[in-house]
């Protein structure tokens, strides 16, 4: 994601007629220096069109092919985490990329951390099964990021560890998951704090509807053949 075929340039060698005349009147002597200039003519000329085929060769071999050159790079979601006059929150609260792309939070204002719902860090699972938690730990730097790579599909439920109780959560759906099937798209386990259940179900809503993420939404129904669908 070579273009440029290799340029060979062949020589082509000429030899002037000699007249019949004029090689009537050559002695031995000058007939056999014109035979060895003959020769060491056509020696040099065989010696620069090899000498040019190597040249053009090596510098053919140089050339880089497509899958020999830098890709575009991975692309890159921005999720904001921001204290304001309504409060904390992420923005956007959905995010939505493809595997193996990357969450970049930002630190707009306040004090927060970017944190999943796994048992890794003390919380029911809300993220996919074998999918890695990640933990920012508190960012308080003014314009700090933190940075998460999603290799894994599904969708993934993560919240901010000092603003957890007033509902600061945040989603990340990868790919096009079967939302039946995410633990994140389930009820709030009863030992979360209550101030999340609500939120909760509004993530879920969002997830469903596309709403926020900009995307289309998500359906977790299937067809008649068993096919999902979905308005992605």
């Amino acid at each position: 994601m070579s273009d440029h075929p290799s340029r060979r340039h062949v020589l082509g060698i000429t030899s002037g007629a000699i007249g019949t005349g004029l090689a009537g009147c050559l002695t031995e002597d000058d007939q056999s220096e014109n035979d060895t200039n003959s020769d060491e003519g056509a020696t040099n000329s065989s010696k620069d069109l090899d000498n040019e085929s190597n040249e053009t060769d090596s510098n053919s071999g140089n050339e880089s092919s497509p899958d020999e050159t830098d890709s575009t790079s991975e692309s890159v979601a921005e999720v904001t985490m921001v204290t304001n006059d309504y409060g904390t929150h992420f923005e956007p609260h959905v995010a939505e990329i493809e595997p193996g792309e990357t969450i970049t939070w930002t630190l707009e204002s306040g004090s927060h951390t970017t944190t999943a719902y796994a048992p890794a860090n003390d919380k029911p699972q809300r993220i996919p099964d074998d999918a890695k938690a990640w933990d920012s730990g508190e960012v308080d730097d003014q314009g700090a990021t933190f940075e998460h790579t999603f290799e894994t599909e599904g969708v993934y439920d993560y919240y901010c560890r000092p603003h957890e109780n007033t509902g600061m959560l945040g989603c990340v759906v990868v790919g096009d998951p079967r939302l039946d099937d995410q633990p994140g798209m389930a009820e709030p386990q009863s030992e979360l704090p209550d101030g999340t259940h609500e939120k909760i179900r509004e993530l879920n809503e969002m997830v469903r509807s596309g709403g926020d993420s900009g995307h289309g939404g998500h359906e977790s129904s299937e067809d008649g053949d068993g096919s999902h669908e979905d308005g992605h």
